[in-house]
């Protein structure tokens, strides 16, 4: 096979896991295209690599001290590989929605990283450009889980991915402001929780369509009709996930009623 004197080659890779002290392993794959094909005599001119970063590959990209501050005193060691990749005249474009989930800002990214509004959304506009995605070996890769940290003391995860599935925490309909249970009843505290499940899933770049199992407990049975009125709304009608539901005897913070998932994430 030959690469035609007037080729352009425009590859893309999808970057969702970050290993603490280790190098982006998406960077580094696009990095090499760079460099294998500059061995075989095609200037970088006729290549364009891109790479579409979320999830827990967020974090590879921040900035030494922001690195240092979320894994423990741990130097970033992207840094230097990123800018080799932008010299080169890559690409690196962060998910908006990941960013903002973590609580973090553009002034945490190291230079030269773009922001996008989603992954997704990056994916389909360097598609339009003419970009390929690259599998990378995902078709045999399987990845460890990825575990999405919760704040405050309790000692569970908000979120933990293996392989395509995203397995939500057990939530419930606590007020924004934090101080304790959305006020009103059933029908606010489940639509507050059912907002706080969204926020989790947009965490990463995933929506309500993406679930498609969940399992509903109530402190009182009584209320099964009016969780239901709202959890509807949520949803196409033809795109409920499947679901079990529960009458147990208490909940945390006296809660009536919580909520755990599972996610397709594609």
């Amino acid at each position: 096979m030959r690469f035609p004197a007037d080729g352009h080659w425009k590859q893309s890779f999808d970057s969702t896991l970050g290993r603490p002290g280790a190098v982006n392993r998406e960077l580094r794959a696009g990095l090499y295209v760079y460099s294998m094909l500059a061995e075989q005599g095609i200037e970088p001119s006729q290549v364009s690599v891109a790479v579409v970063v979320h999830g827990t590959a967020t974090f590879d990209f921040l900035t030494d001290e922001r690195y240092r501050a979320h894994y423990g005193d741990i130097a970033n060691p992207n840094s230097a590989v990123l800018d080799e990749f932008i010299a080169y005249g890559g690409e690196v474009w962060v998910s908006g929605f990941g960013l903002e989930f973590r609580k973090l800002t553009t002034a945490d990214l190291l230079p030269n990283v773009g922001l996008s509004p989603a992954g997704l959304v990056a994916h389909a506009e360097l598609a339009r450009q003419g970009y390929t995605l690259n599998p990378f070996g995902r078709a045999t890769e399987q990845p460890a889980p990825t575990f999405t940290p919760i704040s405050g003391p309790f000692p569970l995860s908000q979120a933990v991915r293996v392989g395509n599935v995203l397995y939500l925490s057990g939530d419930l309909g606590i007020a924004a402001d934090g101080s304790g249970l959305e006020p009103g009843g059933i029908e606010p505290e489940t639509r507050r929780m059912m907002a706080r499940i969204g926020e989790t899933l947009a965490g990463h770049d995933l929506d309500y369509d993406d679930l498609f199992k969940c399992s509903v407990f109530l402190a009182d049975m009584d209320d099964w009709r009016a969780f239901n009125a709202v959890y509807q709304e949520f949803f196409e009608a033809d795109r409920y996930p499947a679901r079990s539901a529960f009458a147990v005897s208490g909940l945390a913070a006296n809660a009536r009623v919580e909520m755990e998932c599972m996610a397709w994430a594609k």
